[in-house]
């Protein structure tokens, strides 16, 4: 039945199926990856809650701290990837370290029975750490692989986007977004929330097959683009073993980490965006540290509404808005478009912090507003994204300013594109993360969680405030 359909399906979207032979195995990387993330992502403060018995409070500063820690090893670790265009091994390491960080939380009910609290809370604070970090890389990594690919293709004429490949994360996110929240409604015998675990632990092992394919594809055969047909042949390639750099790797980081402070010295609108990111990191904390949290408190314990919900964001909010965010980017322009975002975020707020609380949050009501998320992750994830490639390139500009001899050094380091990612992600799930959980914590402990929604909708408002005056600004100096 399952195969009827994705046969139907690709048939009425005319998807060429030489086009899904050349890129399947990333797309359903993201398909697999995102898929298993909804099993512990939402749950992971619900968790400590229900496990170890740990506040609001103690939670905020766990995610203030540990993304923090996550921002400065995640560029690092990507900038390795750029130095030495090892990419597709550095994410599947990241892979494994994932299933490692958050699979052995599985065995934490199981150690209460002899080992205290106060221990496990700090295992769980280091699990989480290396999962998180891992995590990030992965991300970043993923994303610098997809925006490649995608200029490959677009070389060769070929209609293809970013969020062509990204719909499929929220695709998997929402069907097993759901599956989650069945399985932990109905855990058995099992301890709550153990069953989404396994479910991680089980989609993430299958996903290392499709980056290993990816990883097989690209240094074993290499895609051969004809500009003429517009169709892929694969030839045998040897891999290069003359490419050896005489530099260390810290100084070859510390080069590429050079690249960019000029990127930021010379565009300072980069500085502006960084800004936004990081605000949307903050307001995206209170939703992702907090929501199911709220959801607690208004509705008890519903696992399946969780579920909902994250079914919700995924097929009615996040794929149609990645499938023309690259349109509506185009359009407006990147700061316009987060302006956009961010006036989606005011009035989902709103609607946590008034609405919803004055009907008792009915199954339909918090449904409807959970629609937003298209606007306030996909189209802001996109212009992330976006952000992050277009500065990358700008680097070409400083490798023919040099002479003959340093173009060539600049030759032999790849363009900074992962590390861009990363950093940007920085900036979100780093900084903003971190600031927005410690803060969300701090309130939801002394003024109670609906307050957090009240004062980020404000946030909202205020950036796009902002924003607004800034670009009048630009324009004003345009004219003189």
């Amino acid at each position: 039945m399952w195969i009827i359909f994705f046969f139907r399906l690709f048939v009425k979207l005319k998807i060429p199926f030489q086009k899904m032979q050349s890129n399947w195995p990333l797309k359903a990387h993201y398909l697999f990856w995102f898929g298993s993330l909804s099993g512990i992502l939402p749950f992971v403060s619900i968790f400590a809650r229900e496990h170890l018995q740990i506040s609001a409070e103690s939670v905020g500063i766990l995610f203030f701290i540990l993304p923090f820690i996550v921002s400065i090893i995640k560029p690092l670790i990507c900038s390795i990837g750029d130095r030495y265009n090892c990419h597709s091994i550095i994410l599947i390491i990241s892979q494994i370290s994932t299933i490692f960080g958050y699979g052995l939380l599985l065995i934490i009910p199981w150690l209460l029975q002899w080992i205290t609290t106060e221990i496990l809370w700090w295992f769980f604070c280091l699990l989480t750490l290396i999962a998180n970090t891992a995590m990030g890389a992965g991300i970043s990594l993923t994303d610098y692989l997809v925006i490649n690919e995608v200029e490959q293709l677009k070389r060769f004429k070929q209609n293809i986007s970013y969020g062509s490949y990204r719909i499929w994360g929220t695709v998997g996110y929402g069907i097993f977004g759901i599956l989650s929240g069945v399985i932990n409604d109905h855990p058995g015998h099992l301890p709550y929330l153990i069953p989404g675990l396994i479910m991680f632990v089980a989609i993430e092992s299958l996903d290392l097959f499709t980056i290993w394919q990816f990883y097989h594809r690209r240094t074993v055969l290499k895609p051969d683009l004809n500009p003429e047909s517009g169709t892929i042949t694969t030839t045998t390639t040897v891999a290069n073993s003359n490419e050896e750099k005489s530099t260390g790797i810290i100084w070859s980081v510390l080069e590429i980490f050079n690249q960019i402070i000029r990127l930021f010295r010379q565009y300072p609108t980069l500085i502006q965006h960084s800004l936004n990111i990081f605000i949307f990191g903050i307001l995206t904390a209170f939703h992702w540290s907090f929501f199911f949290w709220y959801l607690e408190d208004l509705r008890g314990k519903d696992a399946l509404l969780m579920g909902l919900c994250l079914l919700v964001e995924s097929f009615l909010g996040e794929i149609p808005i990645f499938y023309f965010a690259h349109y509506i980017i185009e359009y407006f322009g990147s700061i316009w478009s987060l302006c956009l975002a961010l006036a989606a975020f005011t009035l989902r707020y709103i609607a946590y912090g008034y609405w919803l609380e004055q009907n008792n949050g009915l199954y339909w009501d918090i449904l409807l507003v959970e629609i937003l998320q298209g606007l306030t992750f996909s189209l802001f994830y996109s212009v992330m994204t976006y952000v992050a490639n277009y500065y990358a390139d700008k680097c070409d500009k400083f490798n023919n300013q040099n002479d003959q001899k340093q173009q060539q050094q600049q030759r032999q380091m790849i363009k900074p594109s992962a590390t861009m990612q990363a950093l940007m992600s920085a900036c979100y799930e780093g900084i903003g993360l971190g600031v927005g959980s410690l803060f969300g914590g701090y309130i939801t402990q002394n003024y109670g969680i609906r307050t957090i929604w009240r004062i980020g909708a404000f946030i909202s408002i205020g950036l796009i405030g902002l924003n607004i005056l800034i670009e009048l600004i630009k324009m004003n100096r345009k004219k003189k």
